[in-house]
């Protein structure tokens, strides 16, 4: 049996939060003590793996969604809240963005725990939406076997995914998935 698409998508969300709460000690560190090549590090990745995640929503998963929705099947989730989730996709979008740079500029920008701040807070938010409203939801409409399926052929097709940057360092491997 393969997993669900939701079940990968959760397992994302466990990521981002992870990742997240690394970033997350570094903010609570003192400005002085703080390691900005880890910080850097820590962004891009999540930015990377985000992007990656958001590829695989975005061209598999809510289509998917979408076409069920206008075949009439009886669900509580609607087009326009289809349409407000890929709204808090591009929000959160801006806000990795504006990180990325804010703290890759030299010196970091001062602002950049606020705009991590912002962008934890509404990927919390789109997560729990998804997690508690959108999957259980996307169970009853398509059924666990078209989530398998989706599930393979989102695997069949993860070399067409947005290329994430290689992480090397001296410090070892740079993925938390290593």
């Amino acid at each position: 049996m393969a997993l669900k698409i939701t079940d990968r998508l959760i397992g994302d969300h466990k990521t981002f939060r992870k990742m997240s709460g690394d970033i997350d000690a570094i903010v609570k560190s003192p400005p002085a003590q703080r390691d900005v090549r880890r910080l850097i590090r820590l962004v891009e990745l999540f930015k990377d793996h985000l992007v990656v995640h958001a590829w695989f929503e975005d061209r598999y998963f809510y289509p998917e969604l979408r076409r069920a929705l206008t075949r009439g099947a009886p669900s509580e989730i609607t087009p326009a809240y289809m349409d407000h989730l890929d709204h808090e996709h591009k929000t959160v979008d801006g806000y990795v963005d504006r990180l990325e740079r804010e703290v890759k500029g030299v010196p970091p920008s001062f602002g950049w725990p606020q705009t991590f701040a912002l962008l934890f807070h509404g990927l919390k938010s789109h997560m729990r939406k998804e997690e508690e409203e959108l999957f259980p939801a996307a169970d009853a409409l398509l059924g666990s076997e078209r989530l398998e399926a989706l599930s393979v052929e989102m695997e069949r097709h993860r070399s067409e995914a947005p290329r994430i940057r290689a992480h090397a360092s001296e410090e070892g491997p740079a993925s938390p998935f290593a």
